[in-house]
């Protein structure tokens, strides 16, 4: 099925970890400035910067100089890798983890498309997932480390069933394997109720978070979300987000999360979480990571 130097890797005879099982999110990609809150590429500033660059940008974050190569993916990608994360994993000799699924089904029970038949656009978020790579650098005065890897290894299509074989990366895996993960109790409401690009970015950063409080301005800052968008498309998605809390209030206090308009502060408080499940470890790696840097 899946190959290493044409050799085929076979499943592990054990069962998975039930709590690498049970998630579709670690804390670490998250946290990640990789899945851009953007729907149309061209309208962004931080496409521009990305073309001039031979197809790199770069963030500055907590964990260290984040690069990413060759594609730019927004929070369209996430939903699509979340679907995917949410059926049985199967563990590989090389602990990988890949799932299998019907294309129909991802787009219809995970995604709740209103076209589950849409498979082309489907094999597309596939692709752009293939292609990307992430690289972590730290460096200091005695440090310069760099780790690099991708999300999605390999894959495999049978094209008249529609069903799917999806390899993730080892080193993603790994990371799973050494992080904290999420997953949501019911439906996930940012697919469900709340299809905005920047508000997904937003709650998906905070949901992160046991505890959190900061202005809602000061959060884009953190976010990188300056160097995406123009100052004028800064204001506006800061207004989207504000809309959203209004309108969407219940759904947001369901998670935990409030937003005072008066002061503009933004909070998370995990115990008045209904919705999601967080599968904690005591040393993370993105503990070890923001240590190291």
């Amino acid at each position: 099925m899946f190959t290493i130097n044409g050799k085929e890797i076979t499943t592990v005879d054990k069962e998975i970890d039930k709590r690498l099982n049970n998630a579709i999110a670690s804390v670490f990609e998250n946290r990640l400035p990789v899945f851009l809150p953007i729907r149309k590429l061209r309208q962004a500033k931080i496409t521009i910067i990305f073309e001039k660059n031979n197809n790199e940008i770069s963030f500055a974050t907590n964990y260290g100089v984040i690069k990413v190569r060759n594609r730019i993916i927004t929070q369209n990608h996430k939903n699509y890798l979340e679907a995917m994360l949410m059926y049985k994993k199967k563990m590989l000799v090389d602990e990988s983890f890949y799932t299998e699924f019907t294309v129909y089904d991802l787009l219809a029970n995970k995604l709740h498309k209103k076209n589950p038949t849409d498979y082309k656009t489907f094999k597309k978020y596939l692709k752009e997932l293939k292609d990307i790579h992430i690289t972590i650098e730290i460096k200091d005065k005695d440090k310069n480390i760099e780790i690099g890897f991708g999300l999605v290894d390999d894959y495999m299509i049978d094209n008249n069933t529609g069903k799917y074989k999806v390899k993730f990366s080892r080193i993603l895996s790994k990371i799973w394997q050494n992080e904290h993960l999420i997953k949501y109790k019911t439906s996930n409401i940012l697919v469900d109720k709340i299809d905005i690009p920047i508000v997904q970015y937003v709650v998906r950063y905070l949901i992160t978070y046991n505890n959190l409080k900061i202005k809602l301005d000061k959060l884009f800052e953190k976010l990188n979300l300056n160097k995406v968008f123009s100052k004028r498309d800064v204001y506006n998605k800061i207004q989207e987000v504000k809309e959203s809390f209004r309108k969407y209030k219940e759904y947001y206090e369901e998670l935990g999360i409030l937003f005072d308009e008066e002061t503009e502060l933004i909070s998370i408080d995990a115990t008045k979480n209904k919705i999601l499940l967080n599968y904690s470890k005591k040393q993370t790696f993105s503990s070890k990571l923001i240590k190291a840097n």
